[in-house]
């Protein structure tokens, strides 16, 4: 029972991450002189609200090319699927009962749904781990993409760089956002190497 227990409160402060990565780059984005102006602005606005924010602000900061719009739709897209899953997960009712102390119950009821009103799974504490860690992922992806867009990739600062998402991010259909830019699986000692080669 306790793994259950541990994997849903795992789940919820690992979304919360995914929510504060994408605050931290509007606060960025917006602080002017005093970030805490723009803190408290953003202070009550829902995970949804922020991923709007976000993903239009890198739009609006980094001129995309169609690619690279790709690559932000994407990402949108997986946050927005995350939302919905940390919702049910959130605001769902659960329990968990003998024999399978090893997982949990999950209900919601959600009139209007198109799929129907009402959730009714079992989830496993392995199962909760995986959507935990696929949260991780996301997580980091988003959290680069926003470097990207704003010119605070710290390989882009270390190397003197003037990089866009695509020297990180790829799209590619059916495949959906990989990490396969020039830059991908570079190293800021790789670049700066590198830079050093072409003054040469």
């Amino acid at each position: 029972m306790q793994n259950a227990l541990r994997a849903i409160g795992r789940y919820v402060v690992t979304f919360s991450r995914l929510v504060a990565e994408m605050r931290g780059g509007i606060e960025e984005q917006l602080r002017g002189d005093d970030r805490s102006v723009v803190a408290l602005a953003m202070g009550e606005a829902y995970a949804a609200q922020i991923t709007n924010a976000f993903f239009a602000i890198c739009e609006h900061e980094a001129d995309f090319d169609e690619e690279e719009a790709q690559v932000g739709v994407c990402l949108k897209n997986e946050v927005n699927a995350a939302i919905k899953e940390r919702n049910d997960i959130a605001h769902g009712d659960w329990s968990i009962r003998w024999p399978d102390v090893s997982a949990a119950r999950l209900r919601r009821t959600k009139p209007g749904r198109r799929a129907g009103a009402e959730i009714n799974s079992v989830l496993s504490a392995d199962e909760l781990e995986a959507a935990s860690d696929a949260i991780e992922i996301l997580t980091e992806k988003v959290a680069e993409f926003g470097w990207l867009c704003f010119g605070l990739h710290p390989l882009a600062r270390r190397g003197g760089l003037d990089m866009r998402v695509r020297d990180i991010f790829r799209f590619q259909k059916h495949k959906g956002v990989l990490r396969k830019g020039r830059y991908a699986s570079k190293r800021p000692g790789d670049l700066n190497e590198e830079k050093s080669a072409q003054t040469d």
